[in-house]
């Protein structure tokens, strides 16, 4: 979730790699294997360089994606099914 909101804001994420979310910090920012201080070091290079433009892209990617309408209907949803 919280990746989802940096996002969101336009913020370039480094995070490790987790499948989960993998994909979609692909789209704003750079993912690196548990443990590769060498490839934070470079993931950081990268958005250091590019870092606007991976914000942009992943703040798009999340609007488009990820909407708070749907949220609360699939939530509400699952919280009826609990009667």
């Amino acid at each position: 979730r919280t990746v989802l909101e940096a996002l969101g804001y336009g913020t370039t994420v480094v995070s490790s790699y987790l499948e989960q979310s993998a994909s979609i910090v692909k789209e704003g920012g750079e993912t690196v294997s548990v443990g590769e201080i060498e490839g934070y070091v470079a993931a950081l290079e990268q958005v250091l360089g590019n870092g606007d433009a991976l914000g942009e892209q992943g703040r798009k990617t999340v609007v488009s994606r990820f909407r708070w309408q749907d949220t609360v209907d699939q939530t509400t949803t699952v919280l009826e099914s609990l009667r």
